[in-house]
């Protein structure tokens, strides 16, 4: 499960001081409604949350959850990973039937973003697969793609095909020509994460050096 807030946490809280087993901030954003749930007693704001969550994801027998902000803390990602006796399959599709063409038309008929994209990779689109990505690359030209999906490639499908084998930020960045900035990291890449389009390689390092991004199983349903 992952929780993302907008925006990140105040200072002095930086994405180091997350990882402390206990984050002590000097101040929270909405401070009246931060009162106002103490006086119902639904919060009590002494700083215990984060030790909490960890002590409760270890009796369960879960893996250590994630905190993570950017350097411009624009964000707030919690990463609460399952089980490791549950047996899913990461980031794949949903057991949903397969799609036709009539109905890959009407979740294509909104405007292309990172969404709608998300929302029909999760049926099954093998048997129309080459119509939808003729239908993304034929919509990419002919409607404003929003900047959730990219704000620099005029065809989507050449993302997604970029994307076939594991690449870094920096190729990402190389690839659509503009700057290797976090403003540019939320428009291109947060967006294809939070609807399970791209994965992390090393999901419980997010600011590894080593850190590279790919399809997911559901992602991998557009590439030929």
């Amino acid at each position: 499960m992952e929780i993302l807030s907008y925006p990140g946490p105040l200072p002095p809280v930086t994405n180091a001081a997350l990882q402390q087993r206990r984050v002590i901030a000097r101040d929270y954003r909405n401070r009246r409604i931060g009162d106002f749930l103490k006086e119902l007693k639904l919060t009590e704001g002494k700083a215990t949350g984060f030790p909490l969550i960890k002590d409760e994801m270890a009796r369960n027998g879960s893996p250590e959850p994630v905190f993570y902000t950017d350097e411009e803390r624009t964000l707030f990602l919690v990463t609460l990973p399952c089980h490791p006796e549950l047996q899913v399959t990461k980031s794949g599709p949903k057991s949903g039937p397969k799609l036709i063409r009539e109905e890959v038309d009407m979740i294509l008929s909104k405007e292309i973003d990172s969404e709608v994209l998300g929302i029909l990779l999760d049926y099954d689109i093998s048997e129309v697969r080459d119509y939808v990505r003729d239908q993304l690359v034929n919509m990419s030209l002919t409607k404003a793609v929003t900047k959730s999906v990219t704000k620099s490639v005029t065809k989507l499908i050449d993302l997604i095909d970029f994307f076939s084998e594991e690449r870094s930020r920096e190729e990402l960045f190389s690839f659509l020509e503009i700057g290797n900035q976090t403003k540019n990291f939320n428009t291109n890449i947060k967006p294809l994460l939070e609807n399970r389009i791209l994965e992390m390689t090393l999901p419980d390092k997010p600011n590894s050096q080593h850190q590279k991004y790919r399809l997911t199983t559901k992602g991998k349903q557009l590439l030929k």
